[in-house]
């Protein structure tokens, strides 16, 4: 069993990649963001940077390939 430390450690960790990617993102003004209350993923809005005939797969193909980012779609 993990010691109670071990997790503060770990939710610390977490909650500080979390601000640094919402500080980051929220400079994308076409980008609409749900801020997680207890999560590390984040869930955004990409329907400005959707290219015509475009849908969340292929837009997270795109970025994949052009900006070397793993999205989920």
């Amino acid at each position: 069993q993990l010691p109670e430390e071990y997790f503060a450690q770990q939710i610390k960790s977490f909650q500080k990649r979390r601000d640094l990617l919402l500080e980051k993102m929220k400079k994308l003004s076409k980008i609409e963001l749900v801020a997680p209350d207890g999560a590390f993923y984040l869930f955004m809005g990409i329907k400005s940077y959707l290219r015509s005939g475009e849908d969340s797969v292929t837009f997270a193909q795109r970025i994949l390939e052009e900006a070397k980012v793993a999205l989920v779609p």
